[in-house]
């Protein structure tokens, strides 16, 4: 068979192949063409329509990110907020719980005249601590006037500056005051160690007979040079026999708090004539 009689057979099969392609569009039937389209095209179509659904997607999964750190952000904020608030409320209350235990206190001395006053600073000289307050000679504050605080007893003015004071407090090793027991009558000198921790004291001479026991409450006596009697200092932790055999010390735990000490009432109406403007033994 020759180039001719082939190319004879391919023009015959290609025009029963249109013959045949004619006959099934004039039929109704989904065409050839059409057909072969739909085949080719149809799953391009899905293809985008899926990369177009999938971008979306991570569009506003991207979106809602954002959104979200944003929100974060803000709730992070609010919630510094609501803590910074929740410290300032607790803040005042403590201070409100001070103030009215400052006058729980002032109101079990309504003999006295009181001024009250703030802690402005601590001078330590000589292994000794004064506090520093912010009343002076223009508030009419003068040497040796008693301080109180919520509870009891922090010592007495020791120098006075137009518009600060300083304060000696029971504390301070050149502090001695004469103190009793209300209980048992036994009266003593409460004075400091710095050996001792915890700012607590000692009360010293005590009779050798003296039945003070722990828990017993020490306040000022009427020997006191300074300080008006039954004023509440200490209560006692433990109480011991000195070496020479010759008399009893107790070991006490001040009614103040000194660590924390903010505010203070300074007794104004009471004097000893004696001792009024003198620094000297309590």
């Amino acid at each position: 068979m020759n180039f001719s009689e082939n190319k004879l057979i391919f023009y015959g099969l290609l025009l029963i192949s249109i013959s045949l392609f004619l006959f099934t569009s004039n039929k109704g039937s989904i065409s050839f063409i059409n057909n072969t389209i739909g085949v080719i095209v149809v799953p391009f179509e899905k293809a985008i329509v899926s990369i177009s659904s999938f971008s979306k997607h991570q569009y506003d999964l991207v979106v809602n990110k954002e959104n979200l750190v944003i929100q974060n952000n803000a709730y992070f904020e609010q919630l510094e907020m609501l803590k910074l608030e929740n410290n300032r409320l607790k803040h005042l209350d403590i201070e409100n719980k001070k103030l009215s235990a400052l006058l729980a206190t002032s109101q079990k001395n309504p003999t006295f005249d009181k001024t009250f006053s703030n802690v402005i600073g601590i001078e330590n000289k000589d292994n000794s601590s004064f506090f520093i307050i912010d009343k002076g000679s223009s508030d009419n504050i003068f040497v040796n006037m008693p301080i109180i605080s919520s509870g009891g007893l922090v010592g007495r003015v020791y120098d006075v500056g137009y518009n600060y004071s300083k304060i000696l407090p029971i504390t301070n090793i050149n502090s001695s005051i004469s103190v009793l027991s209300p209980r048992t009558s036994d009266i003593g000198i409460l004075t400091s160690e710095s050996i001792l921790p915890d700012s607590r004291l000692l009360v010293k001479y005590l009779d050798l007979n003296s039945e003070l026991v722990s828990g017993d409450e020490i306040v000022t006596s009427y020997l006191s040079n300074f300080f008006p009697e039954n004023l509440l200092v200490a209560y006692v932790d433990d109480v011991f026999i000195e070496d020479d055999g010759l008399t009893k010390t107790a070991i006490v735990t001040p009614v103040v708090d000194f660590k924390q000490l903010q505010h203070l009432l300074i007794i104004t109406n009471y004097t000893n004539k004696d001792f009024i403007n003198k620094k000297g033994g309590q």
